[in-house]
């Protein structure tokens, strides 16, 4: 392309040339030219002030005046000013030198030429062309990479920086490699460096000891050049330092609860930090508590255990005191056996010896429509799994209640029992019922303070229930009888209304002739008439009744049942079953039947298609089908035992039509067909539950492909995991149909493991030789299961809030106190329910407002705190104008301040006024005040004395002084006798009917443009 425009270049000039002269005077000689560069071939104006040279040499005298030289539109050139030209003694040649300062395009790299004319002494054309040279300042460009990506404590030699280069380098000039942190631990050996090509390689050494974890850690390249001298773009990589340290985990064991509590059950208590490494023994640790526990808790002992690993306080329990507290315990001052200090390591536990209470009860009303009735227990700490007893009271009330069960929430602290709601007795009315709450404990152990709510029944409204039979009208369907049966009797003389929703029918189903009857005195049908031949698919049609009257006259409010029925007369669907269900390796046949919901052409088979995962044909051969009646068709399959197992085997219908000609929607079976031809498999679920916050229970299932010896139920153990104080067994049992069992165990979980700790343990789950259903014993197989428990969410223990100083200033903090929790937390702040740029516990800079913090652990367990800044009463100035100014120096101004904290400070016009509020003698004009109370909270206020003066003598006689009377207000103006002679708003200029009245004395009333009327006399002295 860049050929293309020199020759496009040259074409141009020459062309213009021609143009301009006569053929006679065309270019007829030529010259020629070399060039010399700063820089060999290369002009780089990026490395400082660049020049460069052409020596033109024509071979004749030349005319000095004529030369001009042209270079080729790509140049983009900014020279600092005219070339410097010198010529030979004898005219025929010349060195032309250009100094570079600038280039318009700051990022790439042209072939350039120049164009040289001149004339001979003569009057003789001269034209040249130099050769190409190269502008270039394009700036070359790297990709960064590193080996290894992450040091690692198994992480061994020497860690390698890679720097490639899209163009080739000047290597005499090493580019710079900064990390954003600092990596001198584990790299901090010498580095050697070499280039390869294109390529810039840093090697350092891996220091084994270092103890560091930094992730990720960034490099930035700079300062490398390339061999024209350009300077490269920045180049950018990073890796990871993921290094051991030795770390405490601090945990608590009560005796005899063995939990992090301290309760009435207690007699001991043990504080142990267990380290990841070895620690020096000669080092003890101490513990700090964050509350005083000198009343409860007695230290007996302390001693290191497991070699170094471990270090446990013993102390005896005394009950003292009644508290329910938190207790922070920091254990610090250890060393590693490398003699380096260890980092603190913190638990919490509970001191707790109170009842507790129930903080809230939500019962609500229980009306007619009422069927399912939930109770919900607020406590003011968590509880014991144990369940509180719920006693409904009158007797009259409770019996309308059914329990329907009861469970706590992940917290531990809220209680949810559900109740059915019957109508038998029906009417039931009690205005004044009630539920008491008692029998729980807290998980110390202590007992519930009793806890009661009111509440109402009231069942006393006329009800109906609605049912359609069919509930799904279809095309088998011969007839549609709706039936509304009421709760109590009613008055037979009185027709219920029916609507539907959706209302439009398509004139599927319409009411039968004469066919509303009652039935007895509490039921009432109607028959509806079916047209097939409309094709409508309506599903879960809703019913509103209304109208009808009870026995005692009452006309009841509209009752709307939901999804009562559906009409559906489009195509048929099958529901697919499999026999058997599971194909093991003794199944000789497999039949899979097809149910329909309409009658079928069985003229015809319907389409199988088999799908789902890991199908290995051929598993299945010899297909073959009958319709057993025209509703029901069987397809029958042989097995072939090729020892596949095929768990998700899905099969799928379609095709056939019924005897109206509809053809079937797609039908699938409802559950996955199971083929398994292996031998005896034992497989768990889940394989690694995961136990978090809202965790309550832990199910392991272990099952078999055969039917198993059911009176075995000990076939679980944990031979490598303690359990106690952990997971508690509820249940086993043994389940299963067909050719399937499994046995089910699950236990209860007591998430109390203490804040900041993680358990994980291997669950070995052995199952014993168990006989199957064959009598054959196969020998024990074992299965594993990994589960972890993780810390318990953040507890705030305190926040308190500094409010803003002044009305609408935002100096206000809030700080809150957290304890527990998975570091690191983070903080997520809404200010009136919008986002908050705020992340950390203690927040400045507030202003009023309701501020709602998230605070979550990395585990996603979290808490929530809310707290409100209001603004204080805001200060206020008035600033009354008393008077105006009538004479000299007579204006006056009264200050008001309100609002804010006293005492208040005046400042007039940025003076400080002390506590003055009146100025009296006051020129004109506008003053300005200023108040501020004793936080120097401050408001502003201004106010201007008007001169309402005027003069007492008016010459107007023409000589543009005193002229006019008050120019600028409204004006009456009175003689002695008390007429009219002048009224109006731009000033009177002496006359009265277009004459100059005669000297004398005249009265004024004038009324200034604020409203303010002022009376008195004007002498009017001869012009």
């Amino acid at each position: 392309m860049e050929q293309l425009r020199a020759v496009f270049f040259r074409l141009t000039l020459l062309l213009l040339f021609v143009l301009s002269v006569s053929p006679q005077a065309a270019f007829a000689q030529t010259c020629s030219i070399t060039i010399e560069t700063n820089r060999v071939g290369n002009i780089n104006i990026n490395n400082g002030v660049n020049s460069f040279t052409l020596h033109v040499n024509f071979g004749e005298v030349m005319d000095q005046s004529t030369l001009t030289v042209v270079f080729s539109q790509s140049i983009g050139f900014a020279f600092s000013g005219a070339p410097d030209v010198t010529w030979a003694s004898d005219n025929k040649s010349c060195s032309i030198k250009y100094t570079v300062t600038s280039f318009a395009d700051s990022n790439n790299a042209y072939d350039v030429y120049a164009e040289v004319t001149a004339k001979t002494t003569g009057q003789q054309d001269f034209s040249c062309e130099s050769p190409l040279f190269q502008v270039d300042n394009k700036k070359p460009s790297c990709i960064v990479s590193c080996n290894p990506p992450t040091i690692t404590p198994q992480t061994t030699g020497n860690f390698v920086i890679t720097v490639r280069y899209n163009e080739e380098m000047d290597h005499a000039k090493a580019p710079d490699i900064a990390f954003e942190k600092d990596v001198t631990e584990t790299l901090g050996g010498a580095p050697t460096s070499v280039w390869s090509g294109n390529d810039y390689t840093v090697t350092y050494p891996i220091l084994p000891a270092s103890q560091q974890r930094e992730s990720p850690v960034n490099i930035s390249v700079t300062n490398g050049y390339d061999k024209a001298g350009n300077v490269q773009n920045q180049g950018a990589g990073n890796f990871s330092i993921e290094m051991s340290r030795t770390v405490g985990v601090v945990s608590f064991v009560s005796a005899p609860g063995g939990g992090a509590h301290v309760n009435k059950q207690s007699t001991a208590f043990d504080i142990k930090t267990t380290y990841s490494g070895k620690m020096q023994e000669a080092t003890v640790p101490s513990v700090v508590f964050d509350k005083s526990v000198t009343a409860s808790l007695t230290e007996t002992a302390q001693e290191w255990s497991g070699g170094g690993t471990a270090y446990t306080w013993h102390y005896t329990v005394q009950s003292a005191s009644t508290q329910n507290e938190t207790v922070e315990a920091t254990v610090s001052g250890g060393k590693d056996i490398a003699g380096k200090d260890v980092d603190d390591s913190k638990g919490t536990f509970r001191i707790d010896f109170a009842a507790p209470t129930c903080q809230k009860i939500t019962a609500p009303d229980v009306s007619k429509t009422t069927t399912n009735y939930t109770v919900t227990v607020t406590y003011d700490e968590e509880m014991s799994s144990a369940a509180p007893t719920l006693t409904i009271e009158p007797a009259e009330a409770s019996a309308v209640f059914d329990a329907s069960g009861g469970s706590w929430d992940a917290t531990g602290k809220i209680y949810t029992a559900g109740f059915t709601v019957s109508r038998t007795p029906p009417g039931v009315y009690v205005p004044a019922a009630g539920i008491k709450v008692s029998g729980a404990a807290d998980v110390a152990g202590n007992a519930q303070e009793e806890a009661n709510r009111p509440f109402t029944v009231d069942q006393r409204d006329t009800d109906v229930s609605v049912s359609m039979n069919p509930s799904t009208i279809q095309s088998s369907s011969s007839s549609a009888v709706l039936t509304l049966t009421f709760n109590v009797n009613m008055d037979q003389t009185s027709t219920p209304t029916v609507a539907f929703d959706p209302s439009d029918m398509q004139g599927a189903i319409t009411p039968g002739a004469n066919s509303a009857r009652w039935v007895d005195g509490k039921t009432w049908t109607i028959e509806y008439d079916l047209d097939k031949t409309k094709k409508v698919n309506i599903p879960d049609i809703d019913v509103t009744v209304s109208g009808a009257r009870n026995a005692d006259g009452e006309t009841m409010s509209a009752v709307r049942a939901a999804d009562v029925f559906t009409v559906n007369f489009l195509a048929p669907s099958c529901v697919v079953t499999f026999t058997p269900a599971v194909v093991l390796n003794e199944t000789p046949t497999l039949t899979v039947t097809l149910v329909y919901d309409t009658e079928m052409n069985t003229a015809s088979a319907p389409n199988i298609t088999w799908g789902g995962i890991l199908i290995y044909k051929p598993t299945f051969t010899n297909e073959r089908f009958v319709w057993n009646d025209n509703k029901t068709c069987v397809f029958t399959y042989d097995i072939v035992d090729n020892d596949v197992q095929n768990p998700y085997i899905l099969l799928t219908a379609n095709s056939a039509e019924s005897v109206a000609g509809n053809v079937q929607v797609e039908s699938k079976a409802a559950n996955l067909l199971v083929v398994d031809m292996l031998d005896f498999v034992v497989s768990a679920t889940p394989s690694s539950p995961v136990i978090n916050c809202s965790s309550s229970q832990l199910v392991i299932t272990v099952g078999f492909n055969q039917p198993m010896d059911e009176t075995k139920n000990d076939i679980i153990s944990f031979p490598n995991f303690d359990p106690e104080g952990f997971i508690t067994p509820v249940k086993t049992e043994w389940t299963g149909s067909n050719n399937m069992s499994a046995f089910v165990a699950e236990y209860a979980i007591h998430p109390d493991q203490p804040a900041g700790s993680t358990l994980t343990a291997s669950v070995d789950v052995a199952v014993a030789s168990v006989n199957n259903y064959l009598g054959r014993a196969y020998p024990g197989e074992t299965v594993s299961s990994v589960f972890s428990a993780v810390s318990a969410p953040p507890d705030i223990t305190g926040a308190s809030a500094i409010e803003p100083q002044c009305y609408g200033i935002e100096n206000g903090e809030i700080h809150i106190t957290v304890n527990g929790g998975t570091n690191p937390l983070t903080y997520a702040w809404t200010k009136d329910g919008e986002p908050f740029t705020a992340t950390e516990a203690d927040v400045t800079g507030l202003g009023a407002g309701k501020y709602d913090v998230v605070i979550e652990g990395s585990d996603q367990c979290f808490a929530t705190r809310s707290v409100t800044l209001t603004n204080p009463e805001s200060v206020t100035l008035t600033a009354e104008v008393r008077h105006h100014l009538e004479k000299r120096d007579d204006g006056e101004i009264v200050l008001t301040a309100s609002g804010g904290t006293p005492p208040y400070t005046y400042y007039m016009d940025n003076s400080p006024q002390g506590d003055q509020t009146g100025y009296t003698g006051l020129d004109a004009g506008i003053y300005s005040f200023e108040v501020r109370d004793a936080n120097s909270c401050a408001a502003l206020a201004s106010a201007e004395v008007k001169n309402y003066q005027a003069p007492t003598i008016f010459t107007p006689n023409g000589d543009t002084y005193n002229d006019i009377f008050m120019e600028g207000h409204t004006v009456e103006i009175f003689d002695r006798n008390g007429t009219l002679i002048y009224k109006g708003d731009n000033g009177w200029d002496g006359r009265y009917q277009g004459q100059i009245v005669r000297p004398a004395v005249y009265f004024y009333i004038i009324t200034f443009s604020e409203g303010y009327k002022k009376k008195g006399t004007i002498q009017l002295y001869k012009p």
